[in-house]
C-alpha cells in the first residue's frame, strides 16, 4: 500500500486504510467512524474498534475553519498530546488517555470519553448548573494548577511556546476585532 500524502482522517475510507497502513488497527479489522461537529481549528473523529473501544481521532488544521483567512501551525496538536502526557502523570484517570500521536500528519488518538455524555459547556448555555460538577471541576483544576507549579521548571520548558495560543486565541479573536471595530482597537490593545 502507497504511503497516504494528504490524509484527511474525515474521508472514512481512507481513514481506515491510513490506520491499517499504520498499524493502529488490523488489516481485517473495520471500524465505525463518525465526524464529530463544532471545532475549527481540527477535523475530529470519534472511532469505535470491532473490540469495544472508542478512540477520538484530531488532526490539526492549517487554515482554520472560517470565512477570513486564520492560519495557526499544525504542530499545536502536538502540544495537546503533549499535554494529556502530562495530565496522565498529574491527574491519572481524570483526562483522556493518549494512545499514539503520528508527527508526519499532524493526528492524535485519544481514549474516548465513555457514552453516555454530555459537554458540560453545552448544559451551562441551557441554563443547566450542577455545584458537583462545578466543585469538582474547581478541585481538578487546583490540583492540575498546585502539581504544575511544584514541578514549574519541567512544565515551564515542555510548553515554552505560545506561538499556538497566539494564532488560536488573541489573532482571530483580539487583533482581527479590533480591525473590524476601530474604536474598541485601543482597550483591545490593553486587553492584548
Amino acid at each position: 500500500m502507497e504511503p497516504i500524502r494528504d490524509l484527511d482522517i474525515e474521508n472514512t475510507g481512507q481513514l481506515i486504510d491510513y490506520l491499517r497502513h499504520k498499524g493502529y488497527i488490523q488489516s481485517d479489522e473495520t471500524p465505525s467512524a463518525r465526524n464529530l461537529r463544532g471545532g475549527v481549528s481540527s477535523r475530529t473523529v470519534w472511532l469505535d474498534l470491532p473490540d469495544g473501544r472508542a478512540w477520538v481521532l484530531k488532526q490539526s488544521l492549517e487554515k482554520l475553519r472560517v470565512a477570513v483567512d486564520w492560519f495557526s501551525d499544525p504542530q499545536r496538536v502536538h502540544c495537546e498530546a503533549e499535554c494529556a502526557r502530562w495530565l496522565a502523570e498529574l491527574v491519572p484517570g481524570h483526562a483522556p488517555a493518549l494512545h499514539w500521536e503520528d508527527h508526519e500528519h499532524h493526528v492524535i488518538a485519544l481514549e474516548a470519553v465513555p457514552l453516555p455524555h454530555e459537554n458540560w459547556k453545552t448544559r451551562l448555555l441551557r441554563g443547566e448548573l450542577d455545584l458537583k460538577h462545578t466543585a469538582e471541576c474547581g478541585r481538578l483544576l487546583a490540583t492540575i494548577h498546585r502539581k504544575t507549579h511544584e514541578r514549574f521548571s519541567e512544565v515551564e520548558a515542555a510548553f515554552s511556546d505560545c506561538n499556538f495560543f497566539e494564532s488560536l486565541r488573541v489573532e482571530p479573536y483580539y487583533r482581527y476585532t479590533a480591525t473590524q471595530v476601530p474604536e474598541a482597537a485601543s482597550f483591545i490593545g490593553r486587553l492584548i
